[in-house]
C-alpha cells in the first residue's frame, strides 16, 4: 500500500471536506510515519476552514 491509500490519510481528507474537526496532534503522535503528510494535509484543512468561514460570511464574491 502507498501512503496515497493509507486508511489514516484518507479518513482525515474525508473530515476534512466535511468540515471536520481533526486531532492534528493525536493522528501525527500516532503515526510519527505520516507525520509530514499529515502536517501539509493540516494547513490544507486551515485554508478550507478559512474559505468556508469566508463563504458563510457572504465575504466572497
Amino acid at each position: 500500500m502507498n501512503e496515497q491509500d493509507d486508511p489514516t490519510l484518507l479518513a482525515a481528507a474525508e473530515a476534512v471536506m466535511d468540515g471536520m474537526t481533526v486531532d492534528w496532534a493525536g493522528l501525527k503522535a500516532g503515526n510519527p510515519a505520516l507525520a509530514k503528510e499529515l502536517s501539509v494535509m493540516e494547513r490544507m484543512a486551515e485554508v478550507a476552514k478559512a474559505h468556508r468561514t469566508l463563504l458563510e460570511e457572504g465575504d466572497v464574491t
